[in-house]
């Protein structure tokens, strides 16, 4: 794997590195959750490299291209567990809104992921790791595994 840093313990695992490097080395159905921020399409260019993401010369080519990322992810993600999106809608020209998170979630859905909205899926959440009375608490439960994966949307609060 390409990485350019990493932090390993025995509770979680992070690293820092290009994840299309990245993923492809990492073991099938090996990842609990995965919690990222994708380029947001059209809107800023990181890089003048080929390979970066904000680079494609349109909406539609960044959403073929992330696709490849969401495969992997789907691959390297737990039955049951969840990878978080940060997103929001995206200017399509002429004061028209593009519901990015929306293609976020047909596209995770494509690649075998069940998709939540923010607030359904906070709620649920909540309701799954309820912590225990303090008294009875000695180490928190591990949720039951759904039989497929969630994408989470997480768009900036309104109100920050």
């Amino acid at each position: 794997m390409a990485v350019a840093d990493q932090k390993i313990t025995d509770r979680y695992a992070v690293y820092n590195g290009d994840c299309i490097e990245v993923l492809p080395g990492m073991k099938d159905e090996s990842i609990h959750i995965s919690i990222y921020s994708p380029p947001f399409a059209e809107l800023y260019n990181y890089s003048s490299s080929d390979r970066d993401l904000s680079n494609c010369a349109s909406y539609e080519q960044f959403l073929e291209h992330y696709g490849f990322l969401v495969r992997e992810i789907s691959r390297v993600t737990m039955p049951g567990r969840v990878t978080c999106v940060h997103c929001m809608d995206l200017k399509a020209g002429n004061g028209a809104q593009r519901d990015f998170p929306g293609d976020i979630i047909r596209l995770h859905e494509k690649h075998g992921f069940l998709g939540d909205t923010e607030d359904a899926a906070a709620a649920e959440l909540a309701r799954k790791h309820k912590p225990p009375p303090a008294a009875a608490a000695t180490k928190p439960a591990a949720p039951a595994d759904d039989s497929r994966s969630r994408v989470l949307p997480s768009r900036p609060s309104r109100y920050s």
